[in-house]
C-alpha cells in the first residue's frame, strides 16, 4: 500500500484574512480539484483532516504500479495547486502552498471506527504524515520503501538519514524532482548487493546472441518472465558483463521503456528517438530539430526523409500528434523507411542493441512497427531485446528473415533460492 499524506501551508494565516463561510467555500473549491486529481490515479481518499488530505494508493482498488500513480497524482496535485492559486489571484492566492508526504508499507484496511465503512491504519500513515511536515512548501517527499519502487521513473533527490517524530530509528527521505526524462536502464536502476544465482545459462544465451547480432545478422530476443523473477536483474548482468568485455563502448546502446499510465501511440520509438538524438527536456524545438540534423549527417542517413518523421512523432514545436489525422499504414510506411534508415546507418560502423523493457505495457502501433521492422531488414548488426512478462503481443514480433531466440526466465530451483539467500 502507498499512502499519500498533503498538508495545504498557509492555512491558519487564510483562517486570519477570511470569515469562515469564505474559507469554507474557499478550501472546499481547493480540496475538490485536489481530489479530482488523486481519484484520476485510481487513488482512494481515505479523508480530509482539517487543512490536510489522506490518500491511500493499492486499495480498495490495487494496480500494480500503486507508487508511481502516487508520486503522479502527487506532482499533479501540485500544478493543480499553482492553476487554482492563480485563478484565486489577489492575496488569497499567493498563500496557498502544499507540502507532500509518500510512504509504502504494510497497513489494515477495512472498517475503521464508528460509522465508517472504509479506511486504513499502520505506522506506513504515520511514516507518511511525518515525512510531509519536514517536507519542503511545493515538494514531494518519500520514504527509502517508496523509492526503491520509483526510482526507475522518477528522479529523486536524497535528503540523508532523517529522524522523524514518534520514530526510534532516522530513515533515509528523498525528494522528488519530477518524472525521468527516460527511465533508467536496469545496469543504472539495479544495483546488485550479492552475485547472480542460479541464471548462468540464461546469461550465456544473451551473449551468444548478441555475438551473433555483431556479426551482422539482426537478432530478436525475447526475455520473459513473472513480475519480480528476476529480469532486470538479468538484464543489468548482462549488461554489466559486455561493459566488462569492452563491448558496451563499442556498441549504439538505446533503451525504451513502457509504461501502464503511457497511451500515447509509438511511445516505444519516441524513447528510441529521444535517446538516440541525445534529447533534453529542456532545449527547444530549433535545438532539438539541430541535434537530430547533426546525427543523420554524422552517421550517414538521408535528413530529407527522416527527421520529418522524428519531428512528428515527437511532437517539435509544441504540436500535438494528431495520428487521427494521418492516415496510419502511410504513416506506418514512413516511420519504418526513417527507423530502418538509422539502424542500417548507424550498422555500418557498429552493433546496434536496442532493449524495451516492461513490453507488455507496448502500445498496438509499436508493436506493429517492431514486426513490421524485424520483417524488412536482416543484414543489420542489430540486437532487439524485448524484456517483457509472458503476453501474446511477443507473439507477433517473430519474423520469417530474423533469428528469434526465447527465454521464458523460470523461478530458481530450492539449492539456488538458498544460495541466494545465503549470499
Amino acid at each position: 500500500m502507498t499512502v499519500l499524506f498533503a498538508d495545504v501551508v498557509g492555512f491558519t494565516s487564510l483562517a486570519e484574512q477570511l470569515d469562515p463561510e469564505e474559507l469554507r467555500s474557499f478550501m472546499m473549491g481547493c480540496f475538490q480539484v485536489l481530489a479530482e486529481e488523486i481519484r484520476s490515479y485510481d487513488g482512494f481518499i481515505e479523508k480530509f483532516i482539517g487543512d490536510a488530505i489522506l490518500a491511500v494508493f493499492g486499495a480498495p482498488v490495487a494496480h500494480e504500479d500503486d507508487p508511481e500513480r502516487a508520486i503522479r497524482a502527487a506532482l499533479g496535485m501540485l500544478t493543480q495547486l499553482q492553476k487554482f492559486r492563480a485563478s484565486a489571484g489577489g492575496v488569497t492566492g499567493r498563500e496557498l502552498a502544499m507540502r507532500i508526504g509518500i510512504n509504502s508499507g504494510l497497513v489494515v484496511a477495512g472498517a475503521v471506527g464508528e460509522g465508517k465503512d472504509y479506511g486504513v491504519v499502520g505506522d506506513a500513515v504515520n511514516v507518511a504524515a511525518r515525512l510531509q511536515q519536514i517536507g519542503a512548501p511545493g515538494k514531494v517527499t518519500v520514504s527509502e520503501e517508496t523509492y526503491r519502487l520509483i526510482r526507475k521513473g522518477f528522479e529523486c533527490q536524497p535528503l540523508g538519514a532523517i529522524t522523524l517524530k514518534g520514530k526510534v530509528e532516522p530513515i533515509e527521505a528523498f525528494e522528488v524532482i519530477g518524472p525521468r526524462r527516460k527511465r533508467a536502464f536496469a545496469i543504472e536502476a539495479e544495483s546488485p548487493r550479492s552475485p547472480l544465482v542460479g541464471r548462468g545459462e540464461e546469461l550465456r544465451q544473451l551473449l551468444e546472441v548478441f555475438d551473433r547480432a555483431k556479426k551482422g545478422r539482426i537478432q530478436l530476443m525475447i526475455l520473459a518472465g513473472e513480475a519480480g523473477i528476476g529480469k532486470s536483474r538479468l538484464l543489468a548482468e548482462f549488461l554489466r558483463r559486455l561493459d566488462e568485455e569492452g563491448l558496451l563502448s563499442q556498441t549504439a546502446l538505446y533503451q525504451a521503456a513502457c509504461q501502464a499510465l503511457r497511451s500515447e501511440a509509438y511511445h516505444v520509438f519516441i524513447d528510441f528517438f529521444q535517446a538516440c538524438f541525445a534529447l533534453k527536456p529542456e532545449e527547444s524545438s530549433a535545438q532539438a530539430r539541430d541535434k537530430i540534423t547533426t546525427t543523420l549527417e554524422a552517421i550517414g542517413a538521408p535528413t530529407d526523409s527522416i527527421l520529418p518523421m522524428v519531428e512528428h512523432v515527437l511532437g517539435l514545436d509544441g504540436r500535438q500528434m494528431r495520428l487521427e489525422h494521418i492516415d496510419p499504414r502511410q504513416l506506418n510506411r514512413q516511420l519504418l523507411m526513417a527507423v530502418q534508415e538509422i539502424f542500417q546507418s548507424q550498422g555500418r560502423s557498429r552493433p546496434v542493441l536496442l532493449v524495451v523493457e516492461d513490453c507488455q505495457w507496448a502500445d498496438a502501433a509499436s508493436v506493429e512497427l517492431l514486426r513490421a521492422l524485424v520483417d524488412r531488414i536482416s543484414d543489420v548488426p542489430l540486437m532487439l531485446l524485448l524484456v517483457t512478462r509472458p503476453t501474446s503481443n511477443m507473439e507477433k514480433i517473430h519474423g520469417a528473415n530474423v533469428d528469434s531466440t526465447v527465454i521464458r526466465v523460470q523461478l530458481l530451483n530450492p539449492g539456488d533460492s538458498d544460495a541466494l539467500v545465503d549470499s
